[in-house]
């Protein structure tokens, strides 16, 4: 039997990563529903939400982080908060592709990995 569930995916960060190489992919995919986007910057949400008609916009990533519908978050943001997202991610149950750099330094990633939920 096929299963018709999407993997509800929150994408952090509408930048140029987020434009070209997360965003485009999950709406090509079968199996991928965008379901939310996070971005400060109004207009990249606009812009992001017209071109991908996107359900839901926040400018906090906690709110997305914290959004029970989504399964899956792409942490797009700037390297200097993925510590903090992932982290909060991994508490709240999300699959996680986060961005490179994945952390500052190494305690950063260490401390991410014992997060684990």
């Amino acid at each position: 039997m096929l299963n018709t569930n999407k993997l509800k995916v929150g994408v952090i960060g509408c930048g140029v990563v987020a434009k070209n190489g997360h965003l485009p992919w999950y709406h090509r995919s079968p199996l991928v529903d965008i379901k939310a986007i996070a971005d400060p910057d109004i207009s990249r949400l606009n812009s992001i939400q017209k071109l991908y008609h996107v359900e839901k916009q926040y400018e906090n990533p906690e709110d997305l982080i914290d959004d029970p519908e989504i399964d899956a978050i792409s942490i797009c943001s700037p390297h200097w908060v993925h510590m903090e997202q992932v982290i909060r991610a991994a508490k709240n149950g999300k699959h996680i592709l986060c961005e490179k750099p994945i952390g500052i330094d190494l305690k950063e990633v260490d401390d991410m990995i014992s997060s684990r939920a």
